[in-house]
């Protein structure tokens, strides 16, 4: 017999995948509970309210969104670092990421309304990304000053061409932007001439 804490798990990968496809615009108890099998007042007592509900749940999307962009990070460690920037926008606007971001953008917006409740988990989410781009550069040889800076602008101009392109539906229009993004990426990393 499965304990609670397997039961609390298995609810939340199914409200992640849940999420995933649906969004956070079902998100109330009735849906998620159906999601997961249940109903509302066994999700209560897993996790003692709605909104603690919903704290693990984007900490979940969290873990899940921080894995994703390792497993790209980690197939893209060989990628020349001036072309990185194409790749990311290449991988992170695919058919396949939309309802990750979706669902990501969703929590944020969630997080500025709730901010006393969702407020934390939701900026742990949005720092993740950059943070391991800065780190990544840091490997390649970028001092970390540059890192830093190149992971912020980079990491929040992707999500502003996503945001962009999930709103309008315009990927020609947020193509082209990510074209621009790019080729300032690779003007910023062309090698430093000595005098």
């Amino acid at each position: 017999m499965a304990s609670e804490t397997d039961r609390r798990t298995e609810i939340l990968r199914q409200l992640t995948d849940y999420l995933l496809e649906h969004g956070l615009g079902e998100a109330s108890l009735r849906p998620l509970a159906a999601a997961a099998g249940t109903n509302a007042r066994m999700l209560v007592y897993h996790f003692r309210s709605k909104e603690n509900l919903m704290v693990e749940l984007v900490e979940e999307l969290r873990l899940w969104h921080r894995e994703a962009f390792r497993r790209w990070l980690d197939d893209h460690s060989g990628t020349a670092t001036q072309d990185l920037l194409t790749y990311l926008w290449n991988w992170a606007s695919s058919r396949k990421m939309e309802g990750l971001h979706r669902v990501v953008f969703q929590c944020a917006s969630a997080g500025w309304q709730q901010p006393s409740v969702l407020g934390s988990p939701v900026r742990r989410l949005y720092g993740d990304w950059e943070q391991m781009l800065e780190a990544s550069l840091v490997l390649r040889d970028v001092g970390a000053q540059d890192s830093k800076a190149l992971a912020a602008a980079a990491i929040g101009a992707v999500r502003g061409l996503l945001l962009d392109y999930l709103a309008t539906g315009d990927r020609t229009r947020a193509n082209a932007g990510a074209h621009e993004l790019a080729k300032w990426w690779k003007e910023r990393l062309k090698p430093k001439r000595s005098r």
